[in-house]
């Protein structure tokens, strides 16, 4: 295993947050490090466990640091920013929060999703409380098609009593579905013992869910920009006939045709977009 290593860091500055912040909050300073990151399928993903405003998870193989700076009164307070900024200029920013899809990390699997650390049958790394959160990473060992039916068959409880239905109605049908994106032969052994799991991907659609372009069929339905222009993929350019585009050479056209640059997100419109090599977001 490598020695930790900074992977990210974020600054926090309170005049600058899109959060309202009073004149007594402070600026921070926050920085990862980790020893397992190139075995580590969130970090490949660009992804960390660690950063998420809300619901961060701790990980076994990383560690969370942070260091509190001056309010917006003080006279240090821009000069302890921009130092930050200047250390940790490498890797600032540089990993986001988790997408909430499984993966692989190290000996373990993380699964985010929510209230499925309750479950007391998988020993997950730390179970979720009343006033904090777990940690949803599993040895690898653990993630047997015994834990795999547990997770799918799992009635959490309100804490006021009754079962919590959003977990069968959602957090299911999606723990599925990435099963059977990530860990396709896990999903089959799933199917031959739970008959539900193959039912309920038969009824699901990709519309609405974001993808890398490049990676759906080509010339099939068309894609919506903000302003409601249609745009079609041939596979090489997009073409849309009632765009808008601003600061053009003519103000009129009769069509936009652009090559987009690589791994551009879009949302699916049509289920036949979806390959076998398509990448989804979440």
């Amino acid at each position: 295993m490598d020695d930790p290593k900074i992977i990210t860091a974020h600054v926090y500055s309170p005049d600058k947050s899109i959060f309202k912040s009073s004149k007594n909050d402070k600026a921070r300073c926050t920085w990862t490090t980790c020893n397992n990151s190139e075995n580590c399928g969130l970090h490949a993903r660009g992804e960390c466990s660690y950063v998420s405003i809300f619901g961060w998870q701790r990980c076994p193989y990383g560690k969370c640091h942070s260091e509190t700076g001056f309010t917006g009164r003080a006279r240090k307070y821009r000069i302890w920013i921009q130092e930050r900024k200047e250390r940790f200029a490498d890797v600032l920013d540089k990993l986001k929060s988790h997408s909430g899809v499984m993966a692989v990390v190290g000996d373990y699997i993380f699964l985010p999703y929510d209230r499925i650390a309750r479950n007391e049958a998988i020993p997950f790394l730390a179970k979720d409380g009343l006033f904090h959160n777990g940690s949803s990473f599993l040895k690898r060992e653990s993630f047997t098609i015994d834990a795999v039916m547990s997770i799918c068959s799992f009635r959490p409880q309100a804490l006021l009593g009754g079962e919590i239905t959003s977990y069968q109605k959602e957090v299911v049908p999606k723990f599925i579905l990435h099963l059977s994106e990530n860990m396709p032969d896990m999903y089959e052994k799933l199917c031959a013992v739970y008959p539900r799991a193959a039912e309920i991907i038969s009824e699901h659609s990709n519309v609405g869910r974001e993808a890398i372009l490049e990676t759906l069929n080509p010339n099939i339905g068309v894609f919506e920009d903000i302003h409601g222009g249609k745009w079609r993929w041939d596979g090489e350019y997009l073409t849309s006939e009632d765009s808008h585009a601003s600061f053009m050479l003519v103000n009129r056209f009769t069509e936009l045709r652009i090559k987009p640059a690589p791994k551009q997100w879009v949302k699916i419109t049509d289920d036949a977009q979806v390959t076998e090599n398509t990448e989804f977001k979440v």
